[in-house]
């Protein structure tokens, strides 16, 4: 058994989050200070703007994600404060490729790409990553792939990739 809790490389998320959150208090600050005509804007300008701030925050500092390779089995949990949930389980067999991305042409690929793809990496904009796809018919339809999103170790890698 192998465990793995990728540390989170880039403070981006934290970063853009508290941005967001920043620039909409100080809209709101605005709009509740200044009684114009302006203020219904304001107000409605800093919702719009704490919405995705809270989002990115609650994805990208509050989560973190824990890979495993037990008895033939690739489980991903993902950590929410004290709790633990599991959110992807592939059998090692059943994992056809473990792809490193670490170009643009790269990561072309998954967006114009039409598989399912499940991203569980704990930074916002990594320049490392790996795509574990599968095929198979326990977790997709016929003709369609299922892609995961993670940041995986060297040793966790060999894991993966020796069947």
């Amino acid at each position: 058994m192998y465990r793995l809790i990728p540390k989170r490389k880039n403070a981006l998320g934290m970063i853009i989050s508290a941005l967001f959150i920043t620039c909409g208090i100080f809209l709101l600050a605005l709009g509740i200070r200044e009684e114009s005509a302006l203020s219904p804007l304001l107000k409605t300008s800093s919702t719009v703007l704490f919405i995705p701030g809270i989002l990115i925050a609650a994805r990208y500092v509050f989560y973190s994600y824990e890979y495993a390779v037990e008895d033939g089995t690739f489980t991903v949990k993902e950590k929410r404060f004290k709790k633990s949930f599991t959110v992807a389980r592939i059998a090692v067999s059943e994992i056809d490729e473990v792809t490193v991305i670490a170009s643009r042409r790269d990561r072309r690929k998954i967006k114009n790409s039409k598989s399912k793809i499940y991203d569980y990496r704990p930074d916002l904009f990594p320049k490392r990553y790996h795509v574990i796809i599968t095929r198979s018919y326990n977790y997709c339809e016929e003709g369609e792939e299922l892609w995961l999103l993670v940041s995986l170790d060297d040793k966790m890698l060999t894991l993966l990739s020796d069947k």
